[in-house]
């Protein structure tokens, strides 16, 4: 270790590097990363030089006039916001869905300014790129496609992205629903867009504020689903692996159409009951205006749902496909569906298979036009009013080609 003296001539902060004029009269390059302390003979100054010149642009018009209005358009990044939604459920049939955006400036400080709120993902190929006309330098001949995607900054011209990002970070506190008039923030339609006109704001720097933008009673219904995999999976397995009952958890969830009278937008949503009480935090797709919206709130711990496949016979030779044979099997299938809460529900369910469905038991069968070999991906879909207490079973059969050799 050794200590030096002398005068600052320059420093690099690209590099991190200084020029030091010693008191021997000779020139020191020295890392600031190898600086331990430094010491100053007086009082440091802590205001700096900066050049005063700045960028204008001059607009020369082709004829003399007094006075001319123009309007200038142009993106600016550092202001984005962030939808969420609260809704609380009044009784069995309705609840209140309020929709609230938070709104963060890191760009400059925004002084009563008219604020646009825009539901949607608009196309931004270039991003952040610069416009030729407002760097001072010529640019260089472009030989190269510009993707939107690329431009990490892009990322803040979307909500519904922001809303992916930040999902999680509910804000939870007090929304004001019960007793309160329904509302909803002026907007309109423009193209596939919908602009929600917050009105005039103002807004320091590095700071954000919430802005509630609707409020409205919703009708809504419970709904119970269940999705049964292709456990035995029987091209692959070539057996039955599992004898017993296999159980497969049902979901709860909430079910409303938008009548909002503007489009939902992909958001976190906090789910509460008449008490205020937590249910449920869930993520609301970009819901137009009129569909149906699907919030899940947890697994339905009360409606059990249980099933298993059984062979049924087996035909050798039955076909062959690319010089070789296969051998049909027709397996059975068992869905048990039982109803321990205290009211009726209706409880879809989704049994998928690799195979092709013959019997469905009052079920809904389709093929998703996917093939594995000979078997087609099939799904079958039934819809079981149970009572309380109540329990049903319902079957289904299905065919398997299994290859078993030249």
């Amino acid at each position: 270790m050794r200590s030096v003296s002398g005068t600052l001539v320059k420093y690099f902060p690209q590099t991190g590097i200084i020029k030091l004029k010693t008191d021997g009269n000779k020139m020191l390059i020295i890392s600031t990363s190898n600086l331990n302390d430094v010491e100053f003979d007086s009082s440091v100054s802590d205001k700096f030089q900066a050049d005063t010149i700045v960028r204008r642009a001059k607009i020369q018009l082709e004829k003399n006039i007094g006075s001319n209005d123009f309007t200038v358009v142009s993106m600016q990044t550092g202001v984005q916001w962030q939808p969420s939604y609260y809704i609380r459920l009044v009784n069995d049939k309705d609840a209140r869905l309020v929709m609230k955006g938070t709104v963060e400036n890191f760009s400059e400080d925004l002084d009563d300014v008219d604020l646009d709120l825009v539901v949607g993902a608009p196309q931004m190929f270039f991003g952040t790129q610069f416009d030729p006309i407002s760097v001072g330098y010529l640019t260089s001949l472009i030989t190269t496609s510009y993707n939107g995607t690329y431009a990490m900054d892009n990322r803040f011209l979307s909500n519904a992205q922001s809303a992916n990002w930040d999902y999680g970070n509910v804000a939870t506190g007090s929304v004001p629903i019960a007793g309160e008039d329904e509302y909803t923030a002026d907007g309109e339609k423009v193209s596939d867009l919908y602009y929600y006109k917050a009105g005039k704001i103002s807004l320091k720097k590095n700071t954000k504020t919430l802005i509630p933008l609707s409020l409205t009673t919703i009708p809504y219904k419970d709904v119970y689903e269940a999705d049964i995999t292709d456990i035995t999976n029987y091209y692959v397995n070539r057996t039955v692996t599992y004898d017993e009952m296999q159980r497969t958890d049902a979901y709860h969830s909430l079910k409303f159409t938008n009548k909002a009278g503007a489009p939902i937008t992909t958001a976190p949503v906090f789910v509460v009951d008449q008490d205020e009480k937590p249910l449920a935090q869930d993520q609301i797709k970009y819901t137009p205006v009129n569909a149906d919206v699907l919030v899940r709130l947890s697994k339905a711990i009360d409606v059990s749902v249980k099933s298993k496949d059984e062979e049924l016979s087996r035909s050798e030779k039955v076909k062959k496909y690319n010089k070789l044979y296969y051998d049909k099997i027709t397996l059975k299938g068992t869905v048990e569906v039982s109803n321990y809460l205290d009211k009726p529900i209706t409880l879809s369910v989704k049994k998928s298979v690799n195979g092709e469905v013959t019997k469905a038991d009052g079920g809904t069968t389709s093929k998703s036009g996917r093939y594995n070999s000979l078997n087609p991906f099939s799904t079958v879909k039934w819809e079981i009013d149970l009572k309380a207490g109540e329990k049903k079973t319902i079957t289904y059969e299905y065919e398997v080609y299994i290859t078993t050799g030249y």
